[in-house]
């Protein structure tokens, strides 16, 4: 499971204004009810902000500050989760350096789901997502036509890959 570290008991805030309702994040004791029935706990961020567009203090803080809160706290993060699955070749390398073993995105250019283990691809599982919608999201074809697409976030209308401000 991976959790904003900074938002423990606190509310989804980077889901509003976007349509999305207002959820409430696990607080501490929660986090250790989970852990404790077998869960590995792992980070996605401080605040949930969108790495490539964070200042290098930012992004410390989102990559690094939320490691070292939940080795606080008593965990073992070995893993990252990109928020929004936005992620560049300089911040898998700051989550590389800040300790962890693997990150995750749901956005990669990576020919297979583990080429690249700091970019890791993971499925995105709506809420609104249906059992059938979420079987063929695990079936061969969904995964290789993800493999096929990459990364749709950086390629204009032009087909020409661009890339967001900040550290990306």
């Amino acid at each position: 499971m991976f959790v904003p570290v900074g938002e423990l008991g606190g509310k989804n805030h980077w889901d509003f204004g976007i349509g999305m309702p207002q959820r409430t994040v696990v607080n501490e004791t929660q986090l250790r009810e989970i852990a404790d029935a077998g869960v590995e706990i792992g980070s996605h961020g401080w605040l949930h902000r969108s790495l490539p567009a964070c200042s290098e203090k930012q992004a410390m803080e989102e990559i690094v500050h939320s490691r070292e809160r939940l080795l606080e706290l008593g965990f073992a993060p070995d893993v990252f989760a990109y928020p929004y699955g936005h992620h560049s070749p300089k911040c898998c390398a700051m989550v590389e350096n800040a300790g962890y073993r693997a990150a995750t995105t749901i956005f990669s250019d990576a020919p297979t789901v583990t080429a690249d283990r700091f970019a890791i691809r993971r499925i995105y599982i709506h809420p609104a997502d249906t059992p059938f919608r979420f079987w063929g999201k695990l079936s061969r074809p969904y995964l290789r036509y993800k493999a096929f697409r990459g990364d749709p976030r950086r390629a204009g209308s032009d087909g020409i890959k661009t890339q967001e401000h900040g550290i990306g």
